[in-house]
């Protein structure tokens, strides 16, 4: 029967089933195996700055894309509390062109989404509104398409 050598002898640490020692340098796995120092919570991952400089919001359990989306969203709340615009809707998905198979493999559909669309008092075509803090190429790009099934999008900065 070989007995089984332990410790320092053995290259490591002398441990025991149960022990909650690492050989991390100090960064226990904890009762979690979370592998943090000290409490033994797992690490948050660093997020990374958006590249429009947005930060994403909850607001009454809904989730925007920016701040200034959230804030629009909650005036436009309130025009329609007031009677001012009629059907208020958040995140309309428009297909600006049919699912293709393109060299044997299928590509989605096009599609655009806007951030809100509503009708106003008087009006006879609804509004599409998208909040943009930076227009992009791709957006332009949706926006002539847009443009060509005779939706103009009224852009909020």
């Amino acid at each position: 029967m070989a007995t089984r050598v332990r410790g320092a002898v053995a290259g490591g640490a002398a441990r025991r089933p149960g022990d909650r020692v690492s050989d991390r340098g100090g960064e226990a796995a904890g009762p979690v195996g979370g592998g943090a120092a000290g409490i033994g919570h797992a690490r948050a991952p660093a997020r990374k700055p958006s590249k429009y400089g947005n930060e994403r919001v909850t607001w009454n359990g809904q989730k925007f894309d920016s701040r200034r989306e959230m804030e629009r969203y909650s005036h436009l709340l309130m025009l329609e509390r007031a009677g001012r615009i009629l059907q208020l809707e958040r995140q309309v998905v428009f297909i600006l062109a049919p699912a293709v198979v393109i060299d044997g493999r299928k590509r989605p559909a096009l599609r655009y989404v806007a951030d809100f669309r509503y009708l106003e008092l008087g009006a006879k075509v609804k509004t599409v509104e998208d909040v943009k803090g930076k227009i992009t190429e791709g957006y332009r790009i949706k926006r002539h398409l847009m443009a060509a099934m005779g939706i103009t999008i009224k852009e909020v900065k």
